[in-house]
C-alpha cells in the first residue's frame, strides 16, 4: 500500500490578524527578484498581490498508521498567515476543516515547517493570508 498527500495553495480572501510580522533581514535566495526589506503590518489576500506565495521547502506529510492501515483518505484545510520572510505565523493557524481529527496534527506539523516564496505586493515581500488544503490518499493496488 502506498499513501500519498499533497499540499497547495488556494485563494484565501479574509483580512486580519493578532500576531507580529517576524522582520526580514537576508535576502531570500530561492527566490527570485525578492530584497530583503523591512516587513509590512499589514495582511493581504492573495488578489492583491503581484506574485502569490509558493512552496519551496515541504517535509513529507506523516499518514497516520491507523488510518493507513485500514485505507482511509481524508482531508484537511488550514488557514494561516504567510510572513514576509516565507514561514507560517504559527499563532494565526486554524483549522477550517478536517475530515478525520487524526489528519490535523500531521498537516499542522507540516504548515509549520514549510517555507515559501513570500507574496510580493509593490515589489516587497508582505505577509499574506492563505488557505492550505492536505489530501490524504490511500493508493490501492
Amino acid at each position: 500500500m502506498v499513501v500519498r498527500s499533497s499540499m497547495t495553495l488556494i485563494l484565501a480572501a479574509l483580512a486580519g490578524c493578532s500576531s507580529p510580522p517576524r522582520p526580514v533581514l537576508a535576502p531570500i535566495p530561492e527566490c527570485p527578484n525578492v530584497a530583503a526589506v523591512p516587513a509590512d503590518t499589514a495582511v493581504y489576500d492573495t488578489l492583491s498581490l503581484t506574485v502569490r506565495p509558493t512552496r519551496i521547502y515541504s517535509p513529507p506529510v506523516h499518514y497516520p498508521d491507523s488510518l493507513a492501515a485500514v485505507g482511509v483518505d481524508g482531508h484537511v484545510v488550514l488557514d494561516l498567515i504567510i510572513d514576509a520572510s516565507g514561514l507560517a505565523e504559527p499563532t494565526s493557524l486554524r483549522v477550517v476543516s478536517a475530515t478525520r481529527r487524526d489528519f490535523v496534527a500531521p498537516s499542522v506539523e507540516v504548515a509549520l515547517k514549510s517555507e515559501f516564496c513570500p507574496g510580493i505586493h509593490a515589489g516587497h515581500p508582505v505577509r499574506v493570508r492563505v488557505l492550505l488544503p492536505f489530501n490524504f490518499t490511500v493508493r490501492r493496488g
